[in-house]
């Protein structure tokens, strides 16, 4: 599986957030959730859901996740209208790589494209 950095999933998470100029109507975050260990490993907690007070929410999908640079995506939640939707290719621990965490994220948002500054 191969790792990802920090800033890598911060703009994976804003890019999906802001495609398809703000007509999802999708908020993100990605939070430290405990400083660097004695093994260097940075935990970050995050997450994307749809903001209801938007005009094109349409169904309820929230997703949360943990995540480091040393261990990868983990804990990896998802819900539909309020129901824990589990994935069989999703490992133990909730243990997700970041190509199936992109195609996943975007299949499901229906995000056609992903927001590319130039």
């Amino acid at each position: 599986m191969a790792q990802i950095t920090v800033q890598e999933m911060a703009t994976l998470l804003r890019n999906i957030a802001y495609s398809d100029n703000q007509t999802h109507g999708l908020d993100w975050s990605l939070s430290v959730v405990h400083p660097k260990t004695n093994d260097g490993d940075v935990g970050f907690s995050g997450g994307i859901w749809r903001n209801h007070n938007h005009r094109n929410s349409k169904k309820d999908i929230r997703l949360s996740f943990s995540f480091s640079e040393t261990r990868g995506i983990h804990q990896f939640m998802f819900w539909r209208d309020k129901s824990e939707i589990r994935f069989d290719f999703i490992g133990k621990g909730g243990k997700i790589g970041f190509e199936k965490f992109k195609e996943l994220v975007i299949k499901e948002y229906g995000i056609k494209e992903l927001y590319q500054t130039k």
